[in-house]
């Protein structure tokens, strides 16, 4: 039996958008349990290399040679007709959404408010699903669909990684990297850039940089330009556009990071640096007891502990738990589910 996961056009780097490497981990995942997998694409790219890929027009053309069970749609979406004809020949169709959709939906509106943004085509799905940290979206998934939606184990792979390793320095000498955007306040570098700038106050000994990563979106909001210009750190401070974290690792071996994440537990970013080793102050929630959390509404308490992260001895966590081959009887249970719904199981 075969599977399609529909991922649209390939970035120029695996590492450039994370949907692929979702994509490819599910791939793997599910030849594992017996399927045969495709990745749906409209062009090729180099890191496809070792996996099958076919465009939607050679399937088109040639159905017999596919006994295809499955069309998962990952962070694309082609129209409800193509759909409809996959569901005419059998095949079990659904959503899998990766991202905050209900907050991107928001966000999109007041930021680019004369943009059309093709975010739902909605129409011929059996199902929605979503990751668990996006729990509380699978209600505003089901009513935009009109389609029943499931949250699924967690999409990550540690295969991904790169063989960085930390190097330790002395904590006053040590920059500190913020990876996440001004253009959303579940990802915000705003409160991060102001517990640094605080910590420089309280500790004056500390001598490091200041590296916000991802600075393309500060020229769409004002406000933002305008409170860099003023930092009191503006002489230290690095302004990096989107790059993938082999290379900020790579550029920063001895870094420790500060992130913020809100409604955004599972965040693949702090647990991958928590995973190699590197310090990471975070408030991820679900992880508070792993690495070092801080809580924007206890600031004293975040400086200190700011402190305490830059002058301890560091370690690997493993989080292995929360990789994809972990949850595969998980996985084989969902896809079973689905399938039994139907009147002709697709199972291999």
């Amino acid at each position: 039996m075969d599977i399609f996961l529909a991922t649209g056009s390939p970035p120029p780097s695996l590492f450039l958008n994370g949907l692929f490497q979702n994509s490819l981990t599910l791939y793997s995942l599910f030849e594992s349990i017996g399927y045969r997998c495709h990745c749906l694409v409209d062009t090729s790219a180099a890191f496809l290399d070792g996996y099958r890929s076919l465009e939607p027009e050679t399937y088109v053309q040639n159905p017999a040679a596919y006994r295809l069970a499955w069309y998962i749609e990952i962070g694309h979406a082609f129209d409800a007709e193509w759909r409809a004809f996959l569901r005419r020949k059998g095949v079990r169709i659904v959503k899998l959404h990766l991202g905050n959709i209900r907050h991107i939906d928001v966000e999109m509106t007041c930021h680019m408010p004369t943009t059309t943004f093709y975010q739902h085509v909605i129409g011929n799905y059996d199902e929605i699903w979503t990751s668990p940290h996006y729990l509380a979206n699978c209600a505003y998934a089901a009513a935009l669909y009109r389609t029943p939606c499931r949250t699924v184990p967690y999409v990550w792979s540690s295969q991904w990684l790169c063989a960085s390793r930390y190097v330790p320095c002395p904590w006053f000498k040590t920059d500190i990297v913020v990876a996440e955007p001004n253009i959303s306040f579940q990802k915000h570098c705003l409160y991060p850039l102001l517990l640094v700038e605080a910590f420089a106050y309280q500790y004056p000994e500390w001598k490091g940089r200041l590296i916000l990563q991802n600075t393309e979106r500060f020229q769409i909001n004002g406000y933002m330009r305008s409170r860099l210009a003023a930092s009191p750190l503006k002489d230290r401070l690095v302004l990096r556009g989107r790059e993938p974290l082999s290379t900020i690792l790579a550029t920063n071996p001895s870094a420790a990071f500060v992130s913020h994440q809100v409604n955004n537990e599972y965040n693949y970013m702090t647990l991958e640096l928590l995973h190699l080793g590197y310090p990471v102050l975070h408030n991820s929630k679900a992880w508070h007891r792993v690495g070092f959390f801080w809580d924007e509404e206890r600031w004293a308490e975040a400086l200190a502990t700011l402190r305490s992260m830059l002058g301890s001895p560091h370690k690997k966590y493993d989080l292995s738990a929360f990789s994809a081959e972990s949850n595969r009887d998980a996985w084989h249970t969902i896809l079973y589910q689905v399938s039994s719904s139907s009147s002709k199981p697709r199972l291999p």
